[in-house]
């Protein structure tokens, strides 16, 4: 899910996002932004609503949706690995 989500940012329609952007536009943490496209923080569905819009591409939305439903996300490796979990998640 964040190699989507960066995707999203550096492939904006206005032109490229910096993640100090999206952030600043978001009205979040730097962290929490870095780590969302670094799968180490689980995006919420109010999350993905709004990273689609920040970044110009208000129909991925229901992409980035149905991946999450499916239980297609996975966590980054390391962090599984340190939390002693399989990197598949769970349907929700």
């Amino acid at each position: 899910m964040g190699v989507r989500l960066r995707e999203l940012r550096t492939t904006c329609p206005g032109g490229r996002l910096t993640g100090s952007e999206l952030t600043a536009c978001l009205g979040w943490t730097q962290p929490k932004t870095s780590k969302l496209e670094n799968g180490r923080r689980t995006a919420t569905l109010e999350d993905l609503g709004l990273w689609p819009v920040a970044t110009g591409h208000p129909v991925t939305y229901d992409e980035l949706q149905s991946a999450t439903m499916a239980g297609t996300v996975r966590v980054a490796p390391s962090v599984a690995a340190a939390r002693g979990r399989s990197t598949e998640r769970a349907e929700r």
